[in-house]
């Protein structure tokens, strides 16, 4: 599988648990069910500063200017707030953007304004050009995969192994500690037959599978409807929604967002602070904290 795909599933992996996580204190004995690891730096040095140096000089090797960057992990008090299970801010963001699917096409610059990277490496890989992009890309990839092998410990071959690893111990980590908690089973019950009392189809009942019911069929409808899913780029590639389409799905979407808030407010209250916590401490032990961009 390419490292663009892989990309695209680690991707979901973060989002379906709430993305970003507090920064706490590190822990560098990895969770059971974790990637192994070997020579990894010893407890209390910072991972993430020894890779993006690592970066700095393998990408100065290769030709390529490369700032070391930390990504933030929470990007705003408000994202905060949403990402604790704070009620009255969730409403308010699901009341106008729903889960964030359709509002893409009805608010894109507010969308696009919130996605904003003030990643510096960014503008340099903007700068360049088709081909020197590509070259760029591959050379991070090879860097990436060197500062996992020397720095981290990592057992991985190549870009596809490091982003696989990661992947898979986050996965492993929210089986195991959200969906394994029984006090959050029960109240995932309970916010799933208030939802099929309303009318909608609940295909699990699992903390984390019903947590994202929502969000994944609407972005699911949504790739559907632009075009992006495989099937449809054989077909004719990516496409647009006329406006009134797009407000007619987001009106939709708003709808389930907050009957879905409403049905699960006491489960979010509990699960959402859980899997952040989750999040970071996976992060920390798994090294998603490091700074590699994919």
């Amino acid at each position: 599988m390419s490292a663009r795909l892989y990309t695209g599933i680690l991707a979901l992996s973060l989002a379906a648990l709430a993305g970003c996580g507090g920064q706490g204190e590190r822990n560098t004995a990895a969770p059971a069910g974790a990637p192994a690891s070997e020579g990894a730096p010893a407890a209390g040095q910072d991972r993430q500063q020894l890779v993006q140096s690592h970066l700095v000089g393998c990408m100065k090797e290769k030709g390529f200017k490369y700032i070391a960057y930390a990504r933030p992990l929470v990007k705003s008090e408000e994202e905060r707030k949403m990402k604790s299970g704070d009620y009255e801010t969730m409403k308010k963001h699901r009341s106008k953007y729903g889960y964030g699917a359709f509002a893409h096409e009805v608010y894109p610059d507010e969308l696009s304004a919130e996605s904003t990277s003030a990643n510096p490496n960014d503008k340099i890989v903007a700068s360049l050009s088709t081909t020197q992009r590509t070259a760029h890309r591959n050379a991070q990839e090879a860097c990436s995969v060197e500062a996992a092998k020397s720095v981290l410990g990592m057992k991985v071959s190549n870009y596809d192994d490091v982003l696989e690893s990661q992947a898979t111990a986050i996965k492993s980590a929210r089986d195991r500690s959200l969906d394994g908690d029984t006090a959050l089973v029960q109240s995932a019950q309970k916010f799933g037959e208030c939802m099929k009392g309303r009318g909608y189809e609940v295909a699990s009942l699992k903390p984390t599978e019903i947590a994202t019911r929502g969000e994944n069929h609407f972005f699911g409808e949504r790739a559907e409807a632009l075009g992006h899913t495989l099937e449809a780029m054989k077909a004719g590639g990516p496409r647009k929604l006329a406006p009134e389409q797009a407000r007619a799905a987001l009106t939709r979407e708003i709808k389930d967002a907050l009957d879905d808030l409403e049905c699960g407010k006491d489960f979010y209250a509990a699960y959402l602070p859980k899997n952040l916590d989750v999040t970071n401490q996976v992060r920390q032990a798994n090294d998603l904290d490091t700074g590699f961009t994919w």
